[in-house]
């Protein structure tokens, strides 16, 4: 009776209940039109197989990816209906009988060469062994695209790993229209099918018990009688994928070393052995200082209560794939190998929100969850061996209790960074400025709109953020601004804590010449001028001028250099002590013909020449360096699936070896959520930074109330920040010790500082050759501290 309501209510209101099929490969004009091909790499064509609608069904087989052979295996349809703009969805079918899963991309497209051309994408992931039905929507056409018009569908892959797809039942549904209902197999697919998947869910089953096994034995070594669950331990530096299989390190030894005010972090990984689990937490016991003597100790001392917290890992989900691969080397003791070559980087679920305010949470049966253990010694920590325990628990089962021991040092880690920094922080939506950015304009405009969307929110707590982005040596401010307000409540609370960094005052772009509205030059300088004189006299009013820059011209080609001159000219002539800073593409550094006035280069980490560094300097440049998204594996970045151990090579052993003067980046903060993430662990939380990236320009999340989150890339950013002090407080004692002013150190101590200061080989070799093990990170890291506490 309500289905026939139902039908009544939607009959009234004047929605269609009739899907329009366009292609099902069924009639002989549809499968004489299908284009058929039988390449080396890959073939496709009409097949009687895994047809879910009548006997036919459209094919792709791509085999396995290697070097040499050709990427995008494709494939173009034409269908039967051309205009779609009555239209909200196209719906297929899609099976992959393969090993692996894949990426699949759609462009529903007019006709070639015309300037509907362009054509609407859309990307699915498909699984191995999988059955899925595909639900493109049709709201947001490009510009340049006209949904009247359809003449072509054409479908591609990259880089294939184990692609055996089946298309069929294409429909085109209007609004209200309910999808189609689940496809029926004729046997012999339906048994090829589920034969199939059950070889594959044999054959992860395996690793998986393999892993188990392993683990089990790690728990059993270390005391441990299992209840439910195993315990395992990851460095900070590993991203584990929640649903991957590891040879994973067993419980214990769970320690930690620092210095006074440095942070440093463990993962406590829990997965289950016979089913979900409910409640599942990590706590650490007060940490107590281990004292060899008890008669020379009045009291207990401990680790101030806010000195430790445990956070759930939360998890992010990749959709799109990347443009970029993954991956990087293993070096070793005595030379670095030939780095691996980056693999294609898989979607699904990865490991980035650290969910501070969770806790504890639920883990699925055959997850592999991690628990975030954070340590900050405070500055006032009296070095030494702190103990305690971490005890893992779940509901309705044994709790297991690890010992735990943190090793503080004597020396301490300044408030501020070892280098100049200016990361941008601008918290926005990220909108494409090409044809497919019509999706962006409306989430960028929804999340304007809605009160509580991350990109609001986030202002109710914006000292806090203040503190947040501080504590990571972070100065709250963006780049790329002209006008409006700036953070001086935020920079009056740094400045009076010392923590107070570089900001810049405003942005300089030739290209904003282009604009109809700036197309004067005096116009748009003297606007320039008007704006730094009055933030000068506002810095000045709160005691920052030291901290301001003017940053311009970026990423600039050499032929707008003869206007940059100009510029620069101008600038100078009513700023001269004001520091000026570029990352316009000039090779030579201010030593060539042009942008001599410039005071701070800034190329890419690839492009970083150390004698270009060395001459731009010796003419009174400061030469800084940054990355971004172009910068792809083998090289180290800090995309969500790129190991976090990367970023934190970058930012600590990569410019100790390399000595920039400066380091700065974009964005920090594009928000492209509607929501905050007030759950976990696997979260809503939007990935994506601009096309298909992932975690560039997205380093942190927001939390519930607007409240800010870290995440595991954010924290190395920080550590590896940490270690180049290490580095600086190492050169810095070698300096006083061969001047004499200390007297510490003995010739073998000299020489083992200068070892370590030329960063080992086995840690960095070059920008393209790199570490992957925390273990060799650590052993030159705590090398240096052993050195610095003699």
């Amino acid at each position: 009776m309500k289905r026939i309501v139902a039908a009544a209510v939607l009959a009234a209101a004047g929605v269609a209940c009739a899907a329009t099929p366009i292609i099902d490969f069924e009639t002989a004009d549809e499968c004489k039109a299908a284009p058929r091909l039988n390449r080396k790499t890959y073939r496709f064509g009409v097949t009687n197989f895994c047809a879910t609608s009548g006997r036919n069904s459209f094919f792709l087989d791509a085999d396995r990816w290697v070097q040499g052979d050709y990427e995008w295996p494709a494939f173009t349809l034409k269908p039967a209906l051309n205009d779609w703009s009555g239209y909200d969805r196209l719906v297929l079918d899609v099976v992959n009988l393969g090993e692996e899963g894949d990426m699949l991309g759609i462009s529903v497209a007019g006709p070639s060469g015309k300037a509907d051309n362009v054509g609407l994408v859309r990307h699915l992931p498909v699984p191995a062994w999988s059955n899925v039905q595909w639900v493109v929507d049709l709201k947001y056409w490009p510009k340049e695209s006209s949904p009247t018009n359809i003449t072509r569908i054409f479908f591609y892959t990259h880089r294939a790993q184990s692609l055996h797809a089946f298309f069929d039942r294409f429909t085109l549904l209007k609004p209200g229209e309910p999808l189609p209902p689940a496809p029926k197999f004729d046997a012999r697919s339906a048994a090829a099918i589920r034969t199939g998947r059950a070889a594959y869910d044999m054959r992860k089953a395996k690793l998986r018990k393999e892993m188990l096994d392993s683990l089990a034995a790690a728990n059993a070594a270390a005391g441990i009688v299992p209840d439910g669950f195993l315990v395992g331990q990851a460095s900070s530096m590993d991203g584990i994928r929640p649903k991957d299989t590891y040879s994973m390190k067993g419980p214990a030894n769970l320690s930690l070393r620092l210095a006074r005010n440095e942070h440093e972090a463990l993962q406590i990984l829990v997965t289950p052995t016979d089913g979900d689990l409910k409640d599942v937490s990590a706590r650490v016991s007060p940490m107590k200082l281990k004292v060899p003597d008890r008669k020379s100790q009045s009291h207990d001392k401990y680790l101030s209560s806010d000195a430790v917290k445990v956070s759930v890992v939360g998890y992010v989900e990749t959709t799109k794939r990347p443009r970029y691969p993954i991956g990087y080397n293993a070096a070793t003791n005595e030379a670095p190998g030939y780095r691996r070559r980056a693999k294609r980087t898989p979607l699904g679920w990865w490991p980035d929100p650290l969910l501070d305010f969770l806790g504890s949470c639920d883990v699925k049966d055959g997850d592999v969850q991690s628990f975030w253990v954070g340590v900050h010694a405070p500055a006032d920590a009296v070095p030494g061996v702190y103990e305690g325990t971490i005890a893992v628990s779940a509901m309705g089962r044994r709790p297991v209790t690890l010992p735990f021991s943190v090793r503080v040092d004597g020396f301490e880690i300044p408030k501020t960074p070892p280098i100049p920094l200016v990361v941008s922080f601008n918290p926005c939506v990220y909108v494409r400025p090409d044809q497919h950015g019509a999706r962006d304009r409306d989430l960028r405009d929804q999340a304007k709109a809605k009160p509580d969307s991350p990109v609001n929110l986030w202002k109710k707590h914006k000292l806090e953020w203040g503190d947040f982005l501080a504590d990571h040596f972070i100065t709250m401010a963006p780049i790329y601004q002209y006008g409006g307000e700036l953070p001086y409540d935020v920079w009056d609370r740094l400045k009076a804590q010392g923590r107070m960094g570089l900001y810049n005052l405003c942005y300089f772009s030739p290209h904003a010449l282009d604009k109809p509205e700036l197309t004067k030059w005096t116009r748009w300088s003297d606007w320039v001028v008007t704006v730094l004189k009055k933030r000068l006299e506002e810095a000045k009013a709160h005691g920052l001028e030291k901290n301001c820059l003017f940053y311009c011209c970026d990423e600039t080609n050499k032929e707008r250099f003869p206007e940059i001159d100009a510029m620069l000219a101008k600038f100078k002539a009513h700023f001269p002590d004001l520091p000026i800073a570029t990352t316009a593409y000039d090779d030579e550094l201010g030593t060539g013909e042009h942008l001599r006035k410039m005071d701070i280069f800034i190329p890419q980490t690839i492009k970083f020449d150390p004698e270009k560094a060395a001459k731009s300097r010796a003419a009174g440049h400061k030469v800084w360096w940054y990355y971004a998204c172009d910068q792809k594996a083998p090289l180290a970045n800090t995309f969500t699936e790129s190991q976090p151990i990367e970023q934190r090579l970058l930012m600590g052993a990569m410019a100790a070896k390399w000595r920039p003067d400066g380091f700065l980046y974009y964005q920090m903060a594009y928000f492209n959520s509607l929501d905050c993430i007030t759950s976990g662990p696997y979260t809503a939380w939007s990935p994506r930074s601009w096309w298909n990236e992932h975690g560039d320009a997205t380093w942190v999340a927001v939390g519930p109330d607007g409240t800010p989150l870290s995440t595991q890339r954010f924290e190395n950013f920080r550590d590896g920040l940490e270690d180049l002090w290490y580095v600086e407080l190492l050169r810095r004692k070698l300096r006083q010790v061969e001047e004499g002013t200390v007297k510490a150190g003995d010739a073998d101590w000299c020489r083992r500082a200068k070892e370590l200061l030329s960063v080992p080989r086995s840690v960095v070799d070059t920008l393209a050759n790199y570490t992957d093990d925390a273990h060799s990170l650590y052993a030159w890291r705590n090398a240096i501290a052993d050195l610095l506490v003699q």
